[in-house]
């Protein structure tokens, strides 16, 4: 699990920092999601894990005949294969990789993350079998907390949790947006082939429909109406999108993705233009 949580949260920050225009893994929130659930596995059960670890080699070194228990052997054994498994998996994976032309640097650090976990995994066990110089054991140890460690603190500044709050709040504004983005396209225009004068023209008693306002400020959001089929909305955000802000991927018209929503700190507007050929008016 540990184990598991950390190539997890190398895999977000990789995404993060060295972004693949070609199939960015980061949503809207930028990994954010992600990178907490593994942090918080991390925080508090690696640090369980070497105390636990510490208790039993200390115990191994109070009575040897317990280094050559079967049970302790076997696992010893499960995990060198294991790691064995993955090192050899890790290395077919980076030779696909560059006869598929797939090697950019996001690519080529997910590998060596793989390829360095595994390793060590894979070294320490084997040290630990054969029951060699406990020095090479503990460089690899210190090694593996510095690396959580330094995992943790970049992860914890890349989540920014004191801007979680702010984040739900932008949130809402994002999906409020997109409520009355899609009441003016999908209801509106369709059964009156014209868009709305005001924000005010939404209402609707019949379905209960009121547009919704800012949830900080209770003002109402900006709506204008630029052309007989185009318009923008307009709200205040507190931070700035954290995903790949300059989307270079094609974006199919009318679709409510959040590629379409990235904002700054501030005023930020969202231009709308109808396709006629895609959102029909209803002929009466």
């Amino acid at each position: 699990m540990i184990t598991v949580s950390f190539g997890a949260l190398s895999f977000d920050l990789i995404n993060v920092y060295f972004p693949d225009i070609a199939g960015n893994a980061c949503s809207y929130d930028g990994c954010t999601g992600s990178i907490n659930g593994s942090l918080a596995v991390l925080i508090i059960a690696f640090p369980v894990f070497v105390k636990l670890w510490q208790i039993i080699q200390r115990d191994i070194v109070a009575d040897k005949e317990k280094a050559n228990l079967r049970v302790r052997t076997v696992l010893l054994y499960l995990a060198i294969f294991i790691s064995g498994i993955v090192l050899i998996a890790d290395l077919i994976t980076l030779v696909s990789g560059w006869l598929n032309g797939s090697l950019t640097a996001q690519f080529i650090f997910k590998v060596i993350i793989v390829m360095a976990v595994a390793g060590m995994t894979f070294s320490y066990f084997r040290n630990e079998l054969k029951q060699s110089s406990g020095s090479t054991r503990r460089l690899i140890g210190w090694t593996s907390i510095v690396l959580a460690v330094l995992a943790v603190v970049i992860g914890v500044w890349t989540s920014a949790p004191w801007e979680a709050h702010a984040r739900k709040i932008d949130q809402m504004r994002i999906d409020n947006l997109q409520m009355i983005q899609s009441q003016i396209v999908s209801i509106f225009w369709t059964s009156k082939a014209r868009l709305p004068m005001s924000l005010g023209e939404l209402t609707d008693s019949v379905s209960g429909f009121t547009a919704p306002r800012d949830p900080e400020t209770n003002l109402p959001y900006e709506y204008k109406l630029t052309g007989a089929r185009s318009f923008s909305l307009c709200a205040v955000f507190t931070i700035e999108t954290k995903g790949p802000s300059k989307n270079t991927r094609a974006i199919p018209a009318g679709t409510n993705s959040m590629d379409t929503w990235f904002h700054g700190a501030g005023k930020s507007c969202f231009e709308r233009t109808i396709d006629p050929d895609i959102y029909l008016p209803k002929i009466r």
